[in-house]
């Protein structure tokens, strides 16, 4: 009876505690891919933020230059040639930066439907984590694995950071798509 309870006492929570290392491990390795994934998604957005930015200091220009122009209100024999022929060339740089919207338009809820699937892979990854840890923190104090499972936590609270900045670049790029080349008043 002694000896069973010198192992209930110092051996029994060491073989739980493996285990539950063991399982921590194996959720670390679950996670890999996913933050990998997440880590292309935020690459994607912020290249596509740039390019989008690119875009943006484009159209003001334009619309500035069309309304200067007043392209919109040529009247035959009176309007050059050169402002005839600059106003055509406006409305075709026009028309390609409103493809480039038109694609990103498209590509974005694309991505977006990306980031929500690994966002919930790996929230189900944090709360098995998180009971990991509970038991861990609890049951093994002295388990290295303690620290590293809590960092689930803060891969998922930046993968919510990153979700915040997809919807504000789907915004955006919506707004920009609203814009039109005519004279402003």
């Amino acid at each position: 009876k002694r000896i069973k309870n010198v192992y209930e006492r110092e051996c029994k929570n060491a073989e739980n505690c493996a285990q539950y290392e063991q399982t921590a491990t194996n959720l670390e390795r679950q996670s890999r891919p996913v933050e990998n994934n997440l880590a292309n998604v935020r690459q994607e957005i912020h290249r596509t933020r740039t390019e989008i930015g690119q875009l943006e200091r484009r159209i003001r220009p334009l619309q500035n230059e069309y309304s200067a122009k007043k392209c919109s209100n040529q009247i035959p024999g009176q309007t050059s040639q050169a402002t005839i022929d600059r106003c055509y060339a406006i409305f075709s740089e026009w028309n390609q930066l409103q493809a480039s919207l038109n694609r990103y338009n498209s590509r974005l809820p694309q991505l977006k439907t990306q980031y929500e699937r690994y966002l919930a892979q790996l929230t189900n990854i944090e709360n098995r984590a998180r009971q990991i840890e509970t038991y861990l923190a609890r049951n093994c104090k002295a388990s290295p694995k303690v620290k590293t499972i809590r960092k689930h936590r803060s891969v998922r609270e930046n993968a919510k950071k990153l979700g915040l900045e997809l919807d504000k670049l789907i915004r955006d790029v919506s707004t920009l798509r609203k814009a039109k080349i005519t004279i402003q008043r």
